[in-house]
């Protein structure tokens, strides 16, 4: 059984709203003429500020990125408020400054806390995605929190080959992916979920990495056993903001990982053949030492605290902590023979290993460079997670994810408790890429798992005595799970800040919730016309509406007729944009097609198609030209019969 799940965060947050919205009082409406706007209430001030990300003079334009904060302080003591969890939407404006009473705005946020498919806002900013990296070539992104009722495939990226890497540029606007078996580093654009740019870094392009300060994604390219020509083992380095290619540093031999400074100063390279790490200046992108380590190093990883990194060997068991400022080895650890993964938990002074042939996790204390715990677990761990408080540990031979408690972690020669969750029905396996395939979940003490021959994703939340909820991966395998967190979080004390693109020209209400102390504020704010791309319509989001709702049969081919609302100055000549796509999907996701819409002479728009199966068919519009403009409700939803015997 597929079940819907909520994080703790913005479940908190929805039971409360719901249950406060219908009898609570709240703040009227503010005008402004600039996003910076604030309101009080019951000793508490609540001032918005919406940053554009690039423009000079502060002017909000549609499609750019900017910076929504809500700073939250005490009225009496000005000190900020801490530990809160507004939720927060922008809605185009339907009715001029002052129509919008309290009564309205409580309602609006209501329908947007239900999740109802005909009650969205333009931007939501309580929103994260989850991503899987497929094992045909393609990314899911998945609305896990869509309708209480179950997950929305939003989008299916084709990658050029099976993706094994992956991370998340530093706005989260960007998605990097390498495909080695097709030599392809992709760049998928977040905002639109398509493939902007394809860059060819090597013949096998490995692990990838992006530096802590965003401005260089490097990628690792063992020998080029298939292309002599792509260049010597190495790295490449990728502008992350262009991105093209910037260098290509030959390191040494054999696989590569990737570990930096915490400032960016410093990018350490290993190379498991020759057995040796590369030290490369980042500003200048030439190697400035190479160390070598009596040995095949296969693992990096780099504590702050300590401000080193450590190469993990595999073969002999041991760990190499090398300073990241002087580039000299400053001690050479003991652990054990087979270690898969070393990790450092938050805070930097504790390493966990894990060592799956021998059923073990290690603690390494990086402030004093040796082993201080072990621990014996079954079905051989593998793979390391965090959230604040938890290791979670995935394990080859179960279903089982291990969990240790941080706050048992460092206890010198103490033994770890070792608590456990199951995370599906088939056990997990090998990973089958260098991406995770288990990720904490945004801001709680929960993580996600990938289970790849379950073909599912569930979610465990810390205290519950099994996951919350799943949901399939839509007939495809899981290689890795990626969140896009969305959301609001506080950044500094009693800040709270997301980043969104902006969506198109209007006057939008900034809707504003606080379960305690209650507030429901809906702000005013005016985004401006791209003064560089051709405007778009001032008018209610474009629509595709059909036109009738036919009886249709599986297995026949099916012609609907659908036409655009929203569109300023109607005529009978066709108007369906020439990048105007119709998508049917099969609930709960099990089969999907999408082509191009086919515009006809008396202004209309068809979609053909042959169902499959019988079931429930949703059919959604796209198109890059449209953009946010277009509605991403469904515009039909259908159930298909069976033929008649």
């Amino acid at each position: 059984m597929v079940r819907p799940w909520v994080p703790d965060r913005l479940r908190w947050v929805i039971q409360t709203a719901l249950l406060a919205l219908a009898g609570s009082a709240v703040t009227g409406l503010v005008a402004a003429d600039s996003a910076d706007v604030s309101t009080e209430r019951d000793g508490v001030a609540v001032a918005l500020t919406i940053e554009p990300a690039s423009s000079s003079d502060g002017t909000l334009i549609e499609h750019a990125t900017a910076r929504v904060r809500f700073s939250i302080t005490d009225t009496t003591s000005g000190k900020p408020v801490t530990g809160l969890h507004p939720a927060a939407w922008l809605s185009r404006r339907t009715q001029h400054p002052g129509q919008i009473g309290p009564r309205t705005t409580a309602e609006k946020i209501q329908e947007l806390l239900g999740g109802s498919i005909f009650s969205r806002a333009d931007v939501d900013l309580n929103t994260f995605r989850v991503l899987t990296l497929n094992d045909d070539a393609t990314i899911s992104v998945v609305d896990p929190l869509f309708g209480f009722g179950g997950t929305k495939l939003l989008a299916l990226v084709a990658l050029p080959g099976v993706g094994s890497d992956w991370v998340l540029g530093p706005d989260g606007r960007q998605l990097y992916v390498t495909s080695p078996e097709a030599g392809k580093l992709s760049v998928a654009d977040t905002s639109t979920w398509s493939v902007s740019a394809t860059v060819s870094p090597c013949a096998h392009p490995g692990r990838l990495a992006l530096q802590p300060d965003g401005h260089y994604l490097w990628v690792g390219c063992a020998d080029a056993k298939a292309d002599p020509e792509a260049g010597a083992s190495g790295v490449v380095v990728v502008n992350a903001e262009q991105p093209n290619v910037s260098t290509r540093i030959a390191t040494g031999r054999g696989e590569h990982d990737l570990a930096f400074a915490h400032d960016s100063r410093w990018a350490f390279v290993s190379n498991a053949t020759d057995g040796t790490l590369s030290v490369i200046d980042v500003h200048t992108l030439t190697p400035r030492a190479t160390l070598k380590l009596d040995g095949h190093p296969t693992r990096l990883a780099y504590s702050a605290l300590s401000d080193s990194v450590y190469a993990v060997d595999a073969v002999s068991g041991t760990l190499t902590a090398v300073d990241a400022r002087s580039h000299e080895i400053v001690a050479r650890i003991d652990a054990e023979v087979g270690i898969a993964q070393l990790r450092f938990a938050p805070g930097d002074r504790y390493g966990v290993m894990t060592v799956p042939g021998k059923n073990l996790v290690l603690i390494l204390d990086a402030v004093v460079n040796r082993i201080v715990q072990r621990a014996h677990i079954d079905d051989r761990p593998e793979q390391i997670a965090f959230s604040g408080d938890m290791a979670f540990v995935r394990r080859q031979g179960t279903a089982s994810v291990g969990m240790i408690p941080l706050k048992e972690v460092g206890r010198d020669g103490q033994p770890l408790p070792v608590a456990e969750f199951t995370g599906g029905d088939s056990p997990f396996g090998r990973r089958s890429a260098l991406a995770d395939s288990m990720i904490a979940a945004p801001g709680e003490s929960a993580v996600i798992v990938a289970n790849p021959k379950d073909k599912a994703v569930y979610f465990y939340m810390q205290g519950m005595a099994a996951p919350m909820g799943t949901f399939g991966n839509y007939d495809r395998e899981p290689r890795a799970v990626l969140v896009l967190d969305r959301s609001l979080r506080e950044v500094a004390p009693g800040a709270y800040e997301t980043s969104t693109v902006l969506p198109p020209a209007d006057d939008y209400d900034v809707l504003f919730f606080l379960s305690a102390p209650r507030i429901v504020h809906a702000f005013q704010t005016r985004i401006a016309a791209d003064p560089v791309r051709p405007a778009t319509p001032h008018n209610a989001s474009v629509q595709l509406v059909a036109l009738t709702r036919p009886q249709l049969v599986a297995g026949q081919p099916a012609q609907l007729r659908f036409r655009l609302s929203g569109i300023a100055a109607q005529t009978t000549a066709p108007v369906a944009p020439a990048d105007l796509f119709v998508r049917a999907i099969l609930a709960p996701g099990t089969w999907h097609q999408q082509k191009a819409a086919k515009p006809l002479d008396d202004g209309t728009i068809a979609f053909e198609f042959t169902p499959p199966r019988a079931g429930l068919y949703y059919f959604h519009a796209t198109s890059a030209s449209l953009d946010q403009t277009l509605s991403s409700a469904p515009c039909l939803v259908l159930h298909i019969t069976e033929p008649t015997q």
